[in-house]
Formats: C-alpha cells, structure tokens, sequence
C-alpha cells in the first residue's frame, strides 16, 4: 500500500522547520560575520560537498557564495600553487548521479565553477549505488556490516535484497566519459566499489583503488590526481596507502581546510534537503542559503 503522500513529506519538513529555527538564532545572534571571517584568511579554504542537489539548490549556493566574495578554485590551483588572495572555496560531487550532466553541469557553467567529480567505475557500471539503493530497506548497521563479506558474497548479498527493485540511478560510463572533456571537471577516484575503506583491509582498499585507477584513466584520458573516501571512512594506513599510489587523499569531516593540509576535510554537505540544517550542523554558524 502506498504511503500517504504528506506522511512522506513530513520529516523533510520537520528538518526543515527546525534548521530554519536554530539558522535564525545564529544570524540574529551575530555570528554569522565571525563564520565569514574565519574564509578570509589566506591559507584557508572553504570545501564543499554534494551527492545530488537540484538545480535551485545548487545555483542558491553559487550565487550566495558569490555575492559574499568566494572564487571558485580548481583541483590544479590548489595542488598547483596557484591560490587567490580573498575567500575561496572548493566545490566537489560524488559518486557523478543521473543528471549531473544535463542539470547540474548547466549550473556550474553560468558561474564558471570549476568542481572534481569523484566516481566510483563499477557501480557506474552497474548503473546504481548499492549502498544508497539498500538504504529503504536496511538500517545502516546492517549495511556496514556488509563490509565483513568478501566482496563476491556481498554483491550476492546486495543482488538478493534488491531483486526486483528499480534503485535510482547514476550516470552511465559513456557520460562519465563526456563530462570528463568539460574543462570545469577534473574526474577523482572513489574507489571501484565505493568501499567503506576503514572496514577493510589495505590490500583490498589499494585493489579497489587500483581498479578505478585504471577504468577512470581509460574513460577520461586523464588519471585522476585525487582519491577521496567514501563515506569519508579513512584510517592513517589507508592514508599512507593511498599516497604511496601517487595520489591525494580527501577525507570528508566538519572542519576548515588549510591549504597546507588540503583534503583534511571537506565541511559541508549541500543536497536537496535543509540547507539551514546542512549549514548550522556542519557549520555551527554559517548562513542558510535557501530563503535568504
């Protein structure tokens, strides 16, 4: 039986409601300044996430952020050296969802916002998410102990519970490919399978690693330069490996980026929901975007 359409709308609403409310108390408390000056200080940089925002939202975000004075940077200007004086910020997609090419790319066009779009090859493959598409029907704990299996019973696994299910879907390779040839994306690697890379051992994660390596340089022509963790699950040794891959590990936890630790975090996540909520969570004191 079909749910109640309102009942399905409600907690959206309700998150809503409530990070309109606490993003109100930090604006009228005054400390929505001190957040902007904490950008305004040369080795600092302000990077953002998203999975799939909708156009609006994204397109609120640009033009916000362009009014309070923040210049979008490139992954080649920031490992490259070549950083603007003034606030900056770091703008990044995961996981490359349908419509990324025909929608959101539009957007980034109209305010020449250079992102990395980090891409995970076989579940662009497979045309879906597994992690996302098991998520209406299994609590994260049982996902992430999924992790436990060896790959080839946890595909199984995954196959079985969505047998019959239409998951939503990512872009194809063959897009993949043709965003790559944009000049305002660099594709990142986010490992093959999207692996949660802190439930499992190194040499698995470095096989993940390398089997994106190789599929995304055959799609793009150009090896991607950053890997960044899914989930943001990230250990020191996993670290070292990655490096020691030639490429640069992006974790993803609240925080400030310094740009002589740049991938230490990225701190906000900016999707189709709250963005009071989004901002104040990961912020503590920024400014919601949406009805301002």
């Amino acid at each position: 039986m079909q749910k109640h359409p309102i009942k399905e709308n409600l907690p959206h609403a309700l998150r809503e409601a409530v990070g309109w409310g606490i993003a109100q108390g930090f604006i009228r408390s005054g400390r929505r300044a001190a957040a902007l000056r904490r950008y305004d200080g040369p080795d600092t940089i302000l990077s953002l996430c998203a999975h799939n925002p909708t156009p609006s939202v994204l397109r609120s975000l640009l033009a916000w952020l362009t009014a309070h004075g923040f210049r979008f940077l490139s992954e080649e200007d920031i490992l490259g050296g070549r950083v603007p004086s003034g606030r900056k910020a770091w703008l990044s997609f995961d996981d490359g969802w349908a419509g990324f090419d025909t929608e959101l790319l539009p957007v980034l066009e109209a305010f020449n916002a250079p992102v990395s779009l980090f891409i995970a090859p076989e579940e662009t493959r497979r045309g879906f998410l597994w992690t996302n598409a098991l998520m209406p029907y299994c609590p994260m704990s049982g996902i992430r102990a999924l992790y436990a299996l060896p790959e080839p019973e946890r595909i199984a696994a995954v196959a079985a519970v969505l047998k019959g299910k239409t998951p939503k879907m990512l872009m194809s390779p063959e897009a993949v490919a043709a965003v790559a040839r944009h000049p305002l994306v660099r594709v990142g690697n986010h490992s093959a399978t999207h692996l949660s890379c802190s439930d499992r051992p190194v040499s698995e994660v470095i096989d993940a690693l390398r089997r994106a390596q190789e599929t995304l340089t055959d799609w793009c022509g150009r090896a991607p330069r950053l890997f960044c963790y899914p989930f943001g699950h990230r250990t020191p040794e996993t670290d070292a490996a990655v490096r020691a891959e030639g490429l640069h590990p992006i974790g993803l936890f609240p925080g400030i980026d310094r740009l002589s630790s740049f991938g230490a975090f990225r701190n906000m996540v900016y999707d189709d929901m709250s963005l009071a909520e989004n901002t104040c969570r990961v912020l503590g004191s920024w400014i919601p975007i949406r009805r301002t």
